[in-house]
């Protein structure tokens, strides 16, 4: 009887896992950042399309007018600033411009304590969030993980933000299901 109470119980938590991150998170427009792929192109001048990553300093080298700031920005922010540039540069009448994200550059995160497969995961990308990252260690041990003080530590400033996982997986309360960031870690005791 208790081995069917635990493989329901990993079962749910699967399953919640799995509900959790497919809704949907709010997104505000992608900014730059270093190690992202962009092309460039501009309509009607085949010799201004190029696939470039966003250097380790925030530039990327556009063809015809050199560096150009990007890191932080949005593609539509960077489309207006290279049409500027293409009109001054190479005197074109009213380039249109456009600037997508080719490849993002993968964010890494860890889970440590009691999750099925603890360790460090390395390709989440945009928009990802701590049910993803949760899913991908497997899921909190179910007899040994107290779901309801997980921690999820901030990569880039250290911040510590408590998390209950079992609100998350079984109440469906999302307003913890954080978009994770470079380097993060979530600590489940």
């Amino acid at each position: 009887m208790r081995s069917l109470r635990l493989g329901l119980l990993i079962w749910l938590s699967a399953f919640a896992c799995l509900m959790a991150c497919a809704q949907p998170v709010t997104a505000t427009a992608y900014r730059l950042r270093p190690l992202d792929d962009i092309r460039i192109q501009v309509y009607n001048e085949p010799q201004i399309d190029a696939v470039i990553p966003v250097l380790p300093d925030g530039k990327v080298s556009a063809p015809f007018v050199g560096l150009v700031d990007v890191a932080g920005k949005t593609t539509a922010e960077v489309e207006l600033d290279l049409a500027d540039r293409y009109k001054e540069k190479l005197k074109l009448r009213d380039p249109r411009v456009s600037v997508v994200v080719m490849r993002y550059r993968p964010i890494r995160a860890s889970v440590t304590g009691m999750a099925l497969q603890p360790g460090r995961y390395e390709d989440f990308r945009p928009g990802d969030t701590v049910l993803h990252l949760l899913t991908r260690a497997g899921g909190a041990s179910p007899d040994r993980a107290d779901m309801y003080r997980a921690t999820l530590i901030r990569g880039t400033s250290r911040e510590s933000i408590p998390i209950d996982l079992y609100a998350m997986m079984f109440k469906n309360d999302m307003s913890q299901n954080y978009e994770l960031e470079d380097n993060d870690t979530l600590i489940i005791p």
